[in-house]
């Protein structure tokens, strides 16, 4: 993982955060949180491809996508982005 950026191991921290497992904390997972996709691509109903880095299913019908880059994190919600 050195030779990694710091946007890719965000996003495998995000990941790790969401998958039980007993070697390392897991609050996404506790609270309900499951990784749906990695890298979706999906176009709006204005034709606009969104392409988050990662897609969160909480509870049915409920998603977070969350956009990882240097030094930052952004959250959208389905409903911020289709309303």
């Amino acid at each position: 993982m050195k030779n990694c950026s710091n946007s890719t191991k965000l996003l495998n921290c995000i990941i790790a955060l969401a998958t039980k497992n007993p070697d390392f904390p897991h609050p996404f997972f506790d609270s309900g949180y499951q990784i749906e996709t990695i890298e979706p691509k999906f176009l709006l109903k204005d034709a606009r491809q969104v392409n988050p880095d990662i897609q969160l299913k909480k509870i049915v019908n409920t998603y977070s996508f969350l956009n990882v880059r240097m030094d930052m994190l952004k959250k959208t919600n389905l409903k911020d982005i289709n309303p």
